[in-house]
């Protein structure tokens, strides 16, 4: 065959390997040794801060509770709950509103 051919199309023969013996085993490859892990301190925390706890119904940051009825709204009536009270905190010194009226 030409050279182009080889070029193009094939690589050029080379001689055959031998093939390998079916009945041999293959070689075990060697052990890895385990890496040794570097010494952990365990964690310092600082103490948690202690919060006390308050009760703005005493406070009176807490409207009633109202009745929904059939309504299927708790949701609404959940968040208006919610804003009445954070009104009322955040105001100080102004009356408990009811925003669901």
């Amino acid at each position: 065959m030409p050279d182009s051919y080889y070029r193009v199309y094939k690589k050029r023969p080379t001689k055959a390997k031998p093939k390998a013996n079916p009945k041999a085993r293959p070689k075990a490859r060697p052990k890895a040794k385990p890496k040794a892990k570097p010494a952990v301190k365990p964690a310092v925390l600082p103490p948690a801060p202690q919060f006390t706890p308050i009760n703005w119904d005493a406070l009176g940051a807490v409207n009633v509770i109202q009745d929904q009825g059939k309504c299927g709204s708790c949701w609404a009536f959940a968040a208006a709950g919610t804003l009445e009270s954070v009104y009322k905190i955040a105001s100080k010194s102004k009356p408990l509103f009811k925003f669901s009226e």
